[in-house]
């Protein structure tokens, strides 16, 4: 069996593919995500001294049709890591995944533009019900949140697969080209599978995850320390009013102009950074500068 691993990253249309493209393939069976979840669960929270390879097969195993398979996608960005405590775990994960289906693995990874990849990153925290200002979103480095500078280097972590698995078993793929020529990336990605070109409609490429106004964002962070939510269990008012709050901001942000293109941060001057796309342009042999990637 052929295991395919689509494994983000974060904010990069994965909802998308797994909601409207992943399911719509033939020639592969595509696992979906509430099925896999007990096999996610074991691949990230289980103890080292605690973790088997031979029982995360067998969880796997368990997933319906998945034994019946020649070839089988699986897909979740939060085998990348978790953005919001550190990325400490994003090399366990990948050795975890290479060690149960290796030599039979094959991985797509898509990767972001650092400064547009935080500022959706936060979005996200803020309608998660996250609480901090950027700086503190940023600098914050206790339990539970912590923003590791290293999640947003991507040339070792692709170097290190492309040593583990060889560079032919893995796709590569830049969010920016998906957003150009999104028809393109897909038909890369069905080459790749060696599968047959599914039917895809335009409705099927509209954004799934809608984003809240930057100019809003004070707002909702503001309300948020009042109301339950994922970041935010513990507040005094419900979880119904934290998502009447978060419906009404993304009403206001349709209204208010977009400002997509004025980050609310930038990654520009940070050398660490510009350092891993130079190694990443070499990995790619592609010139990042054409997507504004953070380089001089």
């Amino acid at each position: 069996m052929e295991v395919y691993v689509h494994i983000g990253i974060h904010k990069t249309g994965s909802t998308l593919f797994q909601k409207r493209i992943f399911n719509k393939l033939e020639g592969i069976y595509y696992v979906p995500r509430d099925e896999s979840l007990a096999f996610k669960k074991y691949i990230l929270y289980t103890d080292d001294f605690e973790f088997d390879v031979e029982k995360a097969r067998e969880i796997f195993n368990e997933i319906p049709k998945v034994d019946k398979q020649k070839k089988v996608l699986i897909s979740d960005e939060e085998l990348y890591g978790n953005p919001y405590w550190a990325t400490i775990d994003r090399k366990r994960n990948i050795d975890r995944l290479i060690n149960i289906f290796a030599p039979n693995i094959k991985i797509i990874v898509f990767i972001r533009n650092q400064n547009t990849l935080l500022n959706s990153l936060y979005n996200q925290y803020i309608k998660t019900g996250g609480t901090a200002n950027l700086n503190s979103f940023l600098s914050y480095k206790k339990y539970p949140h912590c923003v590791n500078i290293e999640y947003f280097c991507f040339d070792k972590y692709l170097t290190y697969i492309i040593t583990s698995i060889e560079r032919q078993n893995i796709k590569i793929i830049l969010f920016e080209e998906f957003k150009k020529n999104s028809r393109k990336t897909i038909l890369d990605i069905i080459d790749f599978l060696k599968i047959p070109e599914p039917t895809i409609t335009e409705n099927d490429l509209l954004t799934t995850n809608e984003s809240i106004n930057n100019t809003l964002l004070p707002f909702l962070r503001f309300t948020n320390k009042f109301t339950k939510s994922v970041k935010n269990p513990f507040s005094f008012l419900n979880l119904k009013v934290h998502l009447s709050l978060r419906a009404l901001t993304y009403k206001l942000s349709k209204i208010f102009p977009k400002d997509k293109k004025k980050p609310i941060f930038s990654m520009d001057d940070i050398n660490h950074i510009k350092q891993s796309n130079k190694n990443l342009s070499e990995i790619l042999n592609t010139d990042l500068s054409k997507y504004n990637y953070p380089l001089n």
